[in-house]
Order: C-alpha cells, then structure tokens, then sequence
C-alpha cells in the first residue's frame, strides 16, 4: 500500500522551471537519458558516445533538447560526422560509437584516472592506501592491484573498480563530483512509477495531459519526486556487491595522491565517501524523479514519461515531493 507523508503545496499546473541553454546543461541532458559517455570537442561542441544504434540515439537527444530548447534540430550536414548533428543556438551535439575511442575519450576519464593511480601505486608490490573525506577515512592495507569492473553489471552489480589485497577484494562504486543521477531507473522502478502516477492522478495531485508539441505522447504537471525508501536506496547506491563489502567514492580525480610518511600509507582525498545508509542524508537523499520525456513512447509509467533515480539535490522547486 502507498503511504503518503505531507505533500508540498500545489496550486494547480507549475510553469516548467527556468532553463537555460548551456553546455553544462545539454549534457545533463544527455545524461538523464542515460547518455554518460561524453567526449568533450570544444566549449560548444561534445558527443555523446554510445554502443548501440547512433541514429535512434540521436532522434532521442532531439526530443529531449527540444522539450526544452524547441529551436533545436538535426542537421546531417553539420560537422564531420556521417550523421551530422544536432543544433542548438550556437551548441553542436553529436552521436560517436563508443567503440572507437580511447578509454578515457569514452567518458571513462574518472574510472581510469584512478585505475592508473593504483597501478602506479601497487607498481613495486603492495601497499597500503587511505581515502579520506573530511573524517571520514577508509584505509586498504596491503592492495596489490585492481580490476576494471564497470562493465560487470548482472545482478545489479555496482562496482567501477575491484581493488586486490593480499587478504581479500573490495568492490568501489565512482561517481565524479556534483553527479546528481544514480541511475536511469525505468527497468528497475518504472512499475512502481506507474502505481504512483495513478494514484496521483486519481487524487488530483498531478494532472496527465496530453503533449503539446507531440500528440504520441503524454505530459505530467507537475513532475513528480518520490522519496526511496531503504529497500529502494540499497538498491540504487549499492547494488547487490557493494554494502558491506565496499563503498562508494565521490570524486573528480585529477591523479593526485600523496605518500604520507607517519602512517605509512598513500593518501587519496575524496569528496564523499558513502558505506552505509545513513551517509544518504540531505543534498544525498535518493528520489525517483518522475519526469517527463518524449522520446519515450514505450513507457512502462505512460508514454511520455521516464524515471530516474537522483540525489535530492537534483529536484527543483516546481516537483511535487511525496513519501
């Protein structure tokens, strides 16, 4: 049974908040349809990096930008790529197989900056390496080597890297600094979406209407935050690998470390590190942002409609927040 905490004010329909046309801001774009695979061309041009089907990727990243940006269109001209790209004000967004760059071209930087710091490390035998974050530290004596673990994901596997000690392996989770989306969560929550979206609906909270630019799809008003529950959050932030066993890292690396004599230990600072569930408090709060999107026809919630799971920080003043 759904359990409802106190909801936010809502005076009828919300204007979509104010959004403006930015690089920043088109990749986070990309990134809310699962596009985490950037490669940086200048300040007004990137690509987006994907294994599958470039061309479906691209009309989806037309969609979507246009929900904010209608101005913005595709152009098979524009740029070197047999697909052109996509245009938006004085922005170029392009689509490039992922297969074809250097690992961190791929919008793997983050990952394999570490990787190559604790292989230059462990390079002469084992060590013992401390991440620290404020107070918080997590010390890992006697690591020997790591391996590259992104691409294990059966059974909701987190871990980026896998770091070998003598004695045992410790899953790591890597989230670059101010990553506000945990994961694009239509498989794993879009039933449940559903159910909250029919009962708001039911009970006048938020209206579904039909789109106005895309007579295929449906809109929500407002969109729509429901806050995860610890079943939820283990689920997002730690997988099935990760509590107990690991944690997660929150840091945009730049391959500094330090040697620290006293404790005889590498030093990596981190911004967050994150073991446990109580670490998910404020700006790291977990909620599934029910929003809308276009290019999703097929949507299990109604099409028209996505889902993701993000950290609290990523809902603005124009989301109705239930629990």
């Amino acid at each position: 049974m759904l359990r409802f905490n106190e909801f936010e004010p809502y005076y009828g329909p919300l204007a979509e908040s104010e959004w403006e046309l930015s690089y920043d801001n088109l990749v986070a774009i990309a990134n809310d349809l699962g596009y985490e695979q950037i490669k940086k061309l200048s300040g007004n041009r990137f690509a987006v990096l994907v294994d599958g089907n470039r061309m479906e990727a691209m009309k989806k990243l037309e969609a979507s930008i246009q929900m904010k940006y209608p101005e913005a269109k595709h152009d098979v001209d524009l740029g070197s790529s047999s697909i052109g790209a996509i245009k938006a004000g004085k922005f170029a967004i392009s689509v490039a197989p992922a297969s074809k760059q250097g690992k961190a071209s791929a919008g793997l930087g983050n990952e394999h900056t570490l990787f190559n710091m604790i292989g230059e490390m462990t390079k002469d035998g084992p060590v013992n390496i401390e991440f620290r974050a404020g107070r918080k530290v997590i010390r890992i004596d006697k690591v020997t080597g790591y391996m590259d673990a992104g691409r294990d994901t059966a059974g909701r596997k987190k871990a980026d890297i896998v770091l070998h000690t003598e004695d045992k392996d410790i899953p790591v989770s890597i989230k670059k600094d101010k990553a506000e989306m945990w994961e694009s969560a239509d498989s794993f929550w879009g039933a449940t979406a559903k159910t909250w979206v029919d009962k708001l609906e039911k009970e006048g909270k938020i209206k579904i209407i039909p789109h106005p630019r895309n007579p295929n799809v449906s809109k929500i008003v407002p969109e729509v935050a429901v806050k995860a529950n610890a079943k939820w959050k283990k689920a997002v932030v730690f997988g099935s690998d990760i509590l107990r066993n690991g944690f997660v890292i929150e840091k945009t690396f730049t391959g500094e470390y330090k040697y620290d004599t006293d404790k005889s230990c590498y030093v990596i600072n981190a911004t967050k590190l994150i073991t446990k569930l109580g670490d998910l408090k404020g700006d790291y709060e977990i909620y599934f942002l029910i929003r809308n999107d276009s290019s999703r026809k097929g949507s299990k919630i109604r099409p028209g409609l996505r889902t993701l799971a993000v950290k609290s920080s990523r809902i603005n003043k124009n989301v109705l927040k239930v629990s």
